[in-house]
């Protein structure tokens, strides 16, 4: 019952609060407001800035952005969290709404901002992010005095500190000045979008890099494409776009010069290359000429040029053969040469302008027993156009006096270069025929009809069983000779059979052996080439040593069976000719000379001097073997020593000369200068810590030979 009662009074009192309930606002008059909205408005943002919505809601409220709408691109600052819908209670508020960062040229971008307050929804805003206008500039590299690019110690360039003008700047490729390679031309892009190149002419290079994000700054070197160089010139247009929008496009009008006229050789005109008899080229390159079959290497550029006729060419090389029809005529014959090989090897590629490198060899100039002589053939160089009506060498030819060939005339003013042999002697020859000639010194056959010479053949050869005879005249002592021999002899040649194939006689002749002889023969070991074939011909070294009283001697050579088959008179002869070692260096006014010597080196003060360069650099007895080497070579040699940084009136008066270079290569302290045709002045400073101590100067003759080395000691 008391459970009744207690549920029934449960109901009444709801009852009572749902009628009191129900007419309160009517009992009170009080209504709820009207939302109040604000004005819609348009509103701008600038990339990655913000905007403010102020509002004065009367109610409670949310305010909120479409996120699928908003991308990447807006959302609500919801103090400091990115948010797409915010609300709050009736009062002042402002509403923040961001944008990124993200910079884009063709698109507006916008978003309507909406708020929420009593059950209704209102668009109260629409933000629009505008485009950002594209900023391409071009900065071209600068030029120095001569109108070319040169990069700093970095490799870096300098450039124009002003933008290019598309509509009139030209980026003008030029040839190369010398020492420098291939056509360039560096520029600089700065651009405030992403951006890659779109075009460029065929003879331009791939770039590298080719493209650039945006706000970052591109170094390009422009280079010129050698596999598509124009023959002729030409313009063309190097265009960048947008990495997004091909359609934006930058252009830039380029050139580039034709190469139909840009080949060059390598050799200049006039050159004279000298093989010996056997068939060996004497290479001066290291500053002693090295005597190898393999021959001279020059290189011939020039581009294949189209004709009407369908066809192209290049350059093409041929060699002649050169002969005087009578000794002493002053005429000469012409024909294709057989004893010298030309091989061509196109180092270029793909290149337009083709480069071939051609390697000169000579066979061997056979003894005929006819008095054979020395050779001569000729170089011609024919530019494409010259040569274009020339398929083979008989094109270059014509009939000239009693019949013989002569060089047709217009072929003649590409004559490039002359090319000797010397004349055979029989079973030895001299491997330098040249440069004895130049100190005085022969080599020849011994004749019947010379005096003289029938004297020491009689002595030597009473019988006149021995076939080959000659004599050889020095002009100095401790001078020394190379001689080629026929390679039949070999073996008489090896370490084991020489002592017993070379003897040494007096001026007495046969039956008057030499027991200490100033004469003395070596052989010299042959060089191979990595595939096993000889790189020279069998040689070997006759060395002089004091002659004293005697001047001549004779050498016998015996085969293996001990039959005598030549001989050589040795004789010393000063008068002989030659500038007596070469030549001549002294200090161009030696009384006003301050604080410097300069000293000829010889047998007699090698040693004194050896020891003074000893104490800069090496040991004595190293410039000793380096002193007695050259002198035994028959080279001129002086010491050339400064006591102080600044001396005084060192000009020197030398010889005549042809080149003359610093050794080591690359010597910083060490320089020297002509002052005329026969005054040089050497200068010298301190060497560094990595620097050799003592340096040379290297006097050439006019065939490239050494005429003297001045071995130079900064002992300050």
């Amino acid at each position: 019952m008391k459970r009744y009662l207690l549920n029934l009074l449960t109901v009444a009192l709801a009852g009572a609060g749902l009628a009191s309930s129900s007419c309160s606002d009517e009992e009170t008059g009080e209504k709820v407001p009207a939302p109040n909205f604000p004005e819609k408005t348009a509103l701008g943002i600038e990339v990655g800035g913000t905007c403010s919505i102020p509002i004065e809601p009367n109610q409670d409220w949310s305010v909120s952005i479409d996120q699928n709408e908003a991308g990447e691109w807006f959302w609500i600052d919801d103090d400091g969290m990115t948010a797409y819908t915010v609300r709050g209670k009736a009062g002042k508020h402002e509403v923040v709404i961001r944008v990124s960062d993200k910079e884009e040229n063709d698109t507006d971008r916008s978003i309507d901002v909406s708020m929420t307050m009593g059950g209704q929804t209102q668009v109260i805003a629409t933000v629009t992010r505008g485009k950002v206008e594209r900023t391409f500039d071009l900065y071209l590299g600068k030029k120095n005095e001569s109108g070319d690019f040169t990069p700093d110690s970095d490799g870096k360039f300098a450039y124009e500190e002003t933008a290019a003008d598309a509509a009139t700047a030209v980026i003008d490729l030029k040839w190369p000045a010398e020492g420098q390679s291939g056509l360039r031309y560096p520029v600089r892009i700065a651009a405030n979008f992403q951006w890659r190149l779109d075009s460029k002419p065929a003879w331009v290079s791939e770039l590298s890099p080719s493209e650039g994000k945006a706000g970052e700054t591109v170094d390009i070197l422009l280079t010129g494409d050698p596999t598509a160089y124009p023959l002729d010139d030409e313009e063309g247009e190097l265009v960048f776009c947008d990495y997004n929008n091909t359609a934006e496009k930058y252009t830039y009008k380029m050139s580039i010069p034709g190469c139909r006229d840009k080949g060059s050789v390598g050799i200049d005109k006039g050159t004279v290359y000298t093989f010996n008899a056997a068939g060996e080229y004497g290479n001066p390159a290291s500053g002693t000429t090295t005597w190898t079959y393999m021959g001279p290497e020059f290189d011939v550029v020039a581009p294949e040029i189209p004709f009407e006729d369908g066809t192209r060419n290049g350059s093409k090389v041929y060699v002649v053969e050169k002969s005087e029809l009578a000794p002493g005529s002053g005429m000469y014959m012409y024909g294709a040469c057989d004893w010298l090989t030309l091989d061509g090897n196109v180092i270029s590629g793909e290149n337009v302008l083709v480069e071939t490198e051609y390697t000169l060899k000579a066979g061997s100039n056979p003894d005929s027993g006819l008095r054979s002589g020395a050779r001569t053939a000729e170089i011609l160089i024919l530019p494409a156009d010259i040569a274009h009506g020339v398929s083979s060498v008989e094109d270059l030819f014509e009939e000239g006096s009693f019949g013989a060939a002569d060089l047709k005339a217009e072929y003649r003013d590409y004559i490039t270069a002359t090319v000797n042999q010397d004349a055979p002697s029989g079973v030895f020859s001299a491997r330098d025929l040249a440069s004895a000639a130049k100190n005085g010194d022969a080599f020849r056959t011994m004749e019947y009809s010379n005096p003289e010479d029938q004297t020491a053949m009689d002595a030597i050869d009473p019988d006149g069983t021995i076939r080959y005879l000659y004599r050889m005249t020095y002009t100095t002592e401790w001078s020394n000779v190379e001689l080629n021999y026929d390679p039949s002899y070999e073996s008489c040649f090896t370490k084991e059979n020489l002592p017993k194939c070379v003897r040494a006689f007096t001026s007495e002749g046969i039956g008057h052996p030499m027991d200490d002889p100033w004469a003395s023969v070596e052989a010299i070991e042959a060089v191979s080439g990595g595939d096993g074939e000889p790189m020279t011909a069998p040689a070997f070294r006759i060395s002089m040593g004091s002659a004293e009283s005697a001047k001549s001697c004779f050498l016998v050579f015996y085969d293996t069976n001990q039959t005598p088959y030549a001989a050589i008179c040795c004789e010393v002869d000063p008068d002989n000719g030659g500038q007596s070692g070469g030549f001549e260096a002294a200090f161009t006014n030696p009384d006003l000379t301050e604080d410097a010597t300069l000293e000829r080196i010889t047998e007699e003060n090698m040693n004194r001097i050896a020891g003074e360069f000893a104490e800069k650099d090496g040991t004595a007895e190293s410039w000793t073997s380096t002193f007695a080497e050259a002198l035994g070579m028959g080279q001129t040699i002086y010491a050339l020593t400064y006591t102080s940084a600044a001396p005084k009136n060192t000009e020197l008066t030398v010889s005549a000369y042809s080149n003359v270079m610093c050794m080591p290569w690359g010597i910083a302290w060490l320089s020297a200068e002509p002052t005329g045709d026969t005054g040089i002045d050497i200068t010298m400073s301190r060497p560094g810590a990595e620097d050799p101590a003592t340096g040379m100067v290297n006097f050439m003759d006019a065939s490239g030979e050494t005429a003297c080395i001045i071995y130079c000691n900064p002992a300050f």
